[in-house]
This record gives structure tokens, C-alpha cells and sequence, in this order.
């Protein structure tokens, strides 16, 4: 007898994402530690020092809490919802995975607006549906047009419909009031609304603690990028309680860690974080301006939202973003996964890193004028200065 999976994860392709693949590394000969990454959305100057200093006396022996109840009802109090109505994540892929297993069969309709993160369409094809991805044209006037979104819904009236809003890559973003208009105009259809980059962008506008969550949505956030801990898996989602205690049916047992936890108390009761967090966001939007600037003044094309995070338009993003990593020690985001081979995504890091990447650029913009950087053989002779003879 031969083992074998279901037929759809079997054919389930894999999700690029960004961030440091050791295992590629070790293929190219290099090493994690000497890495600009420029290819997440995480804040360069990671975890508030308040959380560092809460985990280092944290046990790690017992199980941590199952449902999570001081970090819900501090979650609660800050953003004036009940613990009722939070669930907190092993990152907020975690929570997109619960939405999945809880509301997506074979026959739904589930709608993703496009460009964006691939684990909407990869966890609606892991329960056998087949995703209506409504694309957009980064580039156009009608890039993100709520006009377009209400016609998509009104055409298609899905089941599901996932938004990531700010959207990654894009930085795109739509309204608040849009959203609830549309929750309140399609009942029948539960909106995943992924604002793990929000407060990057400002804020939420459905979060703002003036007016309830619609009852046919899902609000997610992340503390990965924000607060940088990508490390211990954060996220939550907030919704009315009875879709809450549907996904928390789906949950493994202890899916978020003691140290997650503690941290994520510490970031929502202590005061001192919010004024932390306001200066981080602050600094990364000036950063975030100034290497946009530059990389302009080299001719590139920029594609810039509400986040500090933007594209850059390279032509072939596989062969730029392979030359930056093996030349350079740089790595940014292809987004060729995103079904955009001609752009990459990069997040400001400090200025001196920032520097670093301007001038890699700049190397790179001279040779694909002089059609020199054309295919993987001029990435040949690495360690040093490239050598881009043929």
C-alpha cells in the first residue's frame, strides 16, 4: 500500500516569504550574522527594552496558559473589547490558518485582493477551494479602489474575503469606514481584515475603540513587525465572541508560549511602550522617506504607500535580489512571489545600513544600463567587488 496525501496538498505550491533562509545561505557559503535584511517588515531596532527586560527571568518549565487569559483581558482593556472577543495567535499566520479550518470548505467562495501575503490563497487551497484572486494594478490610478473592491463583492459575493489592509507589498491601504459599510452591505460574507502592518501606517481605523466590531469580521494584528518579535510568534485576533470561540475550537492546545505572553503583557499594560512605539514609528516614517528619496534620485521607479516598507521597480527582481545577497551581503524581498518579477520590497534600516544599499543600487542601476546585468553568470567571482566581465 502506498501512503498518500490529499490530492490538494499535493499539488499545495510553497509560499516565499521574506526574512534569513539559513539553509540557503549555507549553499551560497555565507553567514546569517553579516546580513543587511531589508526583506521583512520588522522594525530595525527590534523588541522594546522594557520586554527584553520581563524575559529574562521568565520559567520556562510549565505549560504556558492554554487560553491565554491575562494577555486577552489586557488586549481587552486597551482597546476597549471584551477578552471575549480576542484570540491570541502564534502570529497572526496562525489566526489566518483557524479562519481557514473554521469558515472554508470545497464549495465556498473565498475573494483575496491582490498583490498581497500568499497564505490567503494557500490556506484556501489546503481546504480544496478554489480562491477568487481580484488583481490590481500597482501601478494605476485605480490601484486599491474601494469602487472596484464593492464591484468585485457585489459580483461575486463570496463566503470568505480576505484583506490585508495596509497590503503587503503595497502598502495600499482603505478605509475604515469603507470596510464596515461593506460588512454591513454583505452580511452573509465574514471579512479577514489582516492589519498586521497598521501600526506602521498610523493606526487601525476598526480598532479605534469608538464603534464595535461588525459582526461578520475578523480583525488580525501582529506584534512581529511593529514591536520586532518575530522570534516569539505574537499575533491576535479580535471579532465578535461567538467567531472567537468558533476559531479557538480549531486551536492547538498552547500554540502561544510563556514567553509571547509575558511579552505581549508587557506591551499592552506597560505605558512606557506606547511612548517607545510612537518614537519607532516616527523615526522609521523619516527613515523610511529618506531612502526613498535616494533610491529615486538613482532612477529607479518607487512605489511608495502608507508604509515605510515600498517597491522598487529592478526589471528582474530573482537576478537583483540574488546579485545584492551574494555581491553585497544585502537581502531584500523579490516579489516575484507576489506575481511581480520586476519589483522588490525593502524596509528601512538605519541610516548607515540604508547607505549600504543606496550604493549597491547604484552599482546595479550602471549595469543594467549597460545591459550587463542580463543572467545568473555575472554573479560569478564572489568573494570581493563583483566581477560582472563575461
Amino acid at each position: 500500500m502506498t501512503l498518500r496525501a490529499r490530492r490538494v496538498v499535493e499539488r499545495l505550491p510553497w509560499v516565499a516569504h521574506g526574512g534569513i533562509d539559513e539553509a540557503e545561505l549555507e549553499r551560497q557559503g555565507l553567514e546569517p550574522e553579516n546580513l543587511l535584511d531589508f526583506s521583512t517588515g520588522v522594525n530595525p531596532w527590534g523588541p522594546p527594552p522594557m520586554v527584553q527586560e520581563a524575559l529574562k527571568d521568565v520559567p520556562i518549565g510549565p505549560y504556558p496558559d492554554p487560553s491565554a487569559v491575562r494577555l486577552r483581558r489586557a488586549i481587552g482593556t486597551a482597546l476597549g473589547v471584551s477578552p471575549d472577543e480576542v484570540l491570541v495567535g502564534h502570529g497572526a499566520s496562525e489566526l489566518i490558518q483557524l479562519v481557514a479550518w473554521a469558515y472554508i470548505t470545497q464549495r465556498r467562495r473565498v475573494m483575496i485582493w491582490g498583490p498581497t501575503y500568499g497564505e490567503y490563497e494557500r490556506v484556501t487551497r489546503l481546504m480544496g477551494a478554489r480562491p477568487i484572486v481580484y488583481r490590481q494594478d500597482v501601478e494605476g490610478p485605480g490601484a486599491w479602489d474601494r469602487i472596484a473592491v464593492e464591484r468585485a463583492l457585489a459580483r461575486e459575493r463570496p463566503h470568505v474575503a480576505f484583506l490585508c489592509n495596509p497590503n503587503n507589498p503595497t502598502g495600499h491601504r482603505l478605509s475604515g469606514a469603507d470596510i464596515r459599510r461593506w460588512t454591513q452591505r454583505y452580511p452573509d460574507t465574514l471579512f479577514v481584515i489582516d492589519e498586521s502592518y497598521a501600526a506602521l501606517a498610523g493606526g487601525s481605523d476598526l480598532l479605534d475603540g469608538t464603534q464595535p466590531i461588525p459582526a461578520n469580521c475578523v480583525v488580525l494584528r501582529s506584534l512581529t513587525k511593529d514591536y520586532g518579535l518575530a522570534g516569539l510568534r505574537l499575533g491576535y485576533a479580535v471579532a465578535p465572541a461567538p467567531i472567537i470561540t468558533t476559531l479557538r475550537r480549531c486551536q492547538i492546545p498552547w500554540s502561544v508560549g510563556t514567553m509571547a505572553q509575558v511579552a505581549g503583557i508587557v506591551v499592552f499594560t506597560d505605558p512606557t511602550v506606547s511612548v517607545w512605539l510612537r518614537q519607532v514609528v516616527q523615526n522609521l516614517r523619516e527613515l523610511g522617506d529618506r531612502l526613498r528619496q535616494s533610491v529615486q534620485s538613482l532612477g529607479f521607479r518607487v512605489l511608495a504607500g502608507t508604509t515605510p516598507f515600498f517597491l522598487i521597480h529592478v526589471g528582474d527582481a530573482t537576478l537583483v535580489r540574488n546579485c545584492l545577497l551574494r555581491q553585497y551581503r544585502i537581502l531584500v524581498r523579490d516579489c516575484t512571489s507576489f506575481g511581480l518579477p520586476a519589483w522588490i520590497r525593502v524596509m528601512p534600516r538605519l541610516e548607515a545600513s540604508n547607505a549600504r544599499l543606496v550604493q549597491a543600487l547604484q552599482d546595479i542601476r550602471e549595469l543594467i544600463k549597460d545591459r550587463t546585468l542580463q543572467d545568473e553568470r555575472v554573479l560569478d567571482g564572489f568573494p570581493g567587488r563583483p566581477k560582472f566581465n563575461r
